[in-house]
């Protein structure tokens, strides 16, 4: 992702690699997902979040956040098992959700750009809510 690309392309490979985070979350077995989990698959999520400026980049990794969550759920691994990243995940998810900007009331609305940054924003809200919720 260093070498020299637009920042457009820089963009399509960060939601790739967060969409290939989460589906590794989702497909690895158990005791094989323990080993890398902590280390290496949080630490990129929350850089891409971190670095990302763009909306569908930062979904992408809420998404892979919740499913991170989801794959270590006591009834899919069989124990107990103590994410050593939660609270990191946790901080960057909320700040992810203190990021976004959502009107305090609809008749501030004017035109429909305004509405469509509204369902973006709102679309936003709920994947980091969903985040949110599987982390607890």
């Amino acid at each position: 992702m260093k070498e020299s690309r637009s920042e457009a392309e820089a963009e399509l490979l960060k939601i790739t690699a967060v969409r290939c985070f989460a589906r590794i979350a989702t497909d690895t077995p158990p005791t094989e997902l323990l080993l890398k989990v902590d280390k290496h698959i949080i630490r990129a999520i929350v850089y891409v979040l971190q670095t990302s400026k763009d909306l569908l980049v930062r979904q992408e990794g809420l998404d892979a956040i919740a499913c991170v969550a989801k794959a270590l759920f006591p009834e899919r691994l069989q124990e107990r098992y103590l994410l050593a990243g939660r609270p990191d995940l946790l901080k960057e998810t909320l700040m992810q959700l203190k990021a976004i900007a959502l009107p305090d009331h609809l008749n501030q609305l004017g035109s429909a750009a305004d509405l469509q940054r509204l369902v973006e924003a709102t679309r936003f809200a709920i994947r980091a809510l969903a985040a949110l919720a599987a982390l607890v």
